[in-house]
């Protein structure tokens, strides 16, 4: 079960750590048990100069002592926290403006940090990827893959509209958890339908199954009170969208992989749920499924044992029960990034950043 990330003794315990750390400028990168083969490579993009700060939980031991052998610091929580109740964590206790950076993140560009650095203070979020919320007029919504913050900003509207980070939706739903999603009050349903087309809710409904994700209310109020956002790129993202969405010349981001945590977790074991999301991938995201095999058969040898397992369950999973050819996944990729007419210069990067764990730039 997911700690109540109200609770006051995980802040503080965030709140001690933090007050040792250099609190400007900090970009953080949030990770949990079976990501290190993500992290490694995230970590190999980044310029030395950058403040990174890793936070963790419910890591195995195995993963903890890998980390320390090779130097890296971390904040870590034993607690199941989701990246939700980290942001709502970040939002209340960051001093200064900061950032966070998915795992599944690989920055090919080293500018884009400094780009992404320099907010303005009528910007409340400097973003990459963003979406349409298809409504009339349209809204653009920002995705939260990597995003830098104007702490002032967001805690003004947070505080004004009693606002988290955690899931909105307008009316309970049995189907979303009701741990990590809040109903809207009164005050703000009023207050959205001060400035939001009517149809927003209907349409974004369409792509989201009815809930508000993290920090887009946040966005939304944020905008009626006289803030923008600002694309630093505008790479869009939509459901099941093309693997040009997520892959540019400039940065990389694959998503979604997490659900090999799951795997990690069950095993061999199928449930429903997890079956119905593997055979969702194998139909629109098989690339995602392709690029971790690959890139945990190229780490597992060096990484904690329970990586090996983890490559092994994914390998019978795929191969066996979905009958995936795995071992034709490079070749794979490379073919299914032409056909999408992925540009060279990305793919030469990408294949780089999976094969490799590094992207061609100088850090």
């Amino acid at each position: 079960m997911m700690t109540n990330i109200k609770n006051e003794d995980i802040k503080a315990e965030f709140r001690v750590q933090y007050n040792q750390l250099n609190k400007k400028d900090i970009i953080y990168i949030f990770f949990t048990s079976g990501l290190l083969y993500c992290l490694e490579r995230c970590l190999q993009c980044i310029p030395k100069k950058i403040n990174i700060v890793l936070i963790a939980a419910m890591l195995e031991d195995s993963e903890k002592q890998w980390l320390w052998e090779k130097g890296y610091s971390f904040i870590y929580f034993k607690e199941n926290l989701t990246d939700v109740a980290i942001w709502d964590i970040l939002l209340c206790e960051n001093q200064y403006d900061f950032g966070w950076l998915d795992v599944d993140c690989f920055v090919n560009d080293p500018t884009l940090f400094d780009e992404m650095l320099h907010i303005r203070p009528n910007h409340i979020f400097n973003y990459i990827w963003s979406y349409d919320s298809y409504s009339k007029p349209s809204v653009r919504i920002i995705n939260t893959y990597f995003l830098f913050v104007n702490i002032n900003a967001a805690k003004k509207v947070m505080q004004k509209y009693e606002l988290t980070s955690y899931l909105y939706t307008y009316k309970p739903n049995e189907a979303i958890d009701s741990k990590r999603c809040l109903v809207l009050n009164a005050k703000q349903k009023a207050s959205l339908s001060l400035f939001l087309p009517d149809d927003f809710y209907t349409a974004y409904s369409k792509l989201t199954g009815g809930f508000f994700d993290s920090l887009e209310l946040i966005q939304l109020f944020a905008i009626y009170e006289g803030y923008e956002t600002h694309g630093v790129l505008d790479l869009t993202d939509k459901c099941c969208a093309s693997v040009n969405m997520y892959l540019s010349d400039r940065i990389i981001h694959i998503g979604d992989i997490n659900i090999f945590s799951s795997l990690k977790i069950q095993g061999c074991f199928l449930n429903q749920n997890l079956a119905y999301w593997l055979q969702i991938y194998i139909k629109n995201k098989e690339w995602i499924l392709r690029t971790v095999i690959l890139m945990l058969e190229k780490s597992k040898d060096y990484l904690p044992g329970l990586y090996t397992d983890l490559y092994k369950i994914v390998w019978h999973t795929l191969s066996k029960k979905f009958k995936i050819d795995i071992d034709q996944s490079e070749k794979w990729l490379l073919w299914y990034l032409q056909r999408e007419n992925v540009s060279e210069k990305t793919i030469q990067v990408f294949m780089n950043i999976v094969l490799n764990g590094m992207a061609s730039i100088d850090t």
